[in-house]
């Protein structure tokens, strides 16, 4: 397991130990270029340090994260961002490299809208808004809109069981989410959401502030909406 210990405040300040040394350049690269994403959409962290450690092991990325979905590349909490080391993502390229890390950062930048770490918990942020926005901002491909109502077959492809049991689908239905949010409201609205969220801070509250923004009544309905506005039928 490395660290890499990274105050994540702009510009990027990038530390290693001599263990982590050979990591340091692409992570210190990728920062810089994942923070120039987050600004794009109002997005910031926190004046505190986010660390990226960075596992070369998946039992070592799963000790850590008590996650083993083998899907998961990635996890972030309030101050730690993990990731399976690049060679284990059967994907790595530089440009998925940035995509990554900007994915995982904008998660951090979500949670530190709020004040501190239980106040983030007690807000319970939605995966579906959370899953969308970073995919969004970190101009990730998704399953596209008819694979994901094929695939879907009349379920709303964006609750929780979704993520577990076809996460493809459910990653696709969040980023037309996000992406139908951004097209109507502009590049600022996931931290408008996230603002309106903060000022409110009850359980609920950034699917409360997507809605009120969408209009809609609930998620069901938003979800139809973007699917008749994109002219599929559900």
């Amino acid at each position: 397991m490395l660290l890499i210990a990274a105050a994540c405040q702009t510009p990027a300040r990038v530390t290693a130990s001599a263990a982590a040394s050979s990591e340091t350049p692409w992570i210190s690269a990728h920062l810089e270029r994942a923070q120039q994403s987050l600004g794009a959409f109002g997005l910031v962290l926190g004046p505190g340090a986010t660390t990226v450690v960075v596992h070369d092991t998946t039992a070592s990325f799963v000790a850590a994260t008590g996650h083993d979905e083998p899907a998961l590349r990635a996890w972030t909490t309030w101050s730690t961002v993990h990731l399976l080391h690049p060679r284990l993502w059967g994907d790595d390229s530089d440009a998925v490299r940035t995509k990554r890390l900007t994915h995982e950062l904008c998660h951090a930048a979500l949670l530190h809208a709020f004040a501190d770490e239980q106040a983030a918990r007690t807000a319970e942020l939605p995966r579906f808004f959370t899953e969308g926005a970073c995919s969004v901002v970190a101009g990730q491909a998704r399953v596209s809109l008819d694979k994901v109502l094929a695939r879907a077959d009349d379920d709303l492809p964006l609750t929780i069981d979704w993520f577990v049991k076809d996460p493809d689908v459910a990653y696709g239905a969040a980023h037309a989410l996000a992406t139908a949010l951004v097209h109507e409201h502009g590049p600022g609205v996931f931290a408008q959401v996230m603002a309106s969220a903060a000022r409110d801070g009850r359980a609920g509250c950034v699917e409360r502030a997507a809605l009120t923004l969408a209009g809609a009544p609930d998620v069901p309905a938003w979800w139809r909406r973007v699917v008749d506005s994109a002219g599929r039928a559900p």
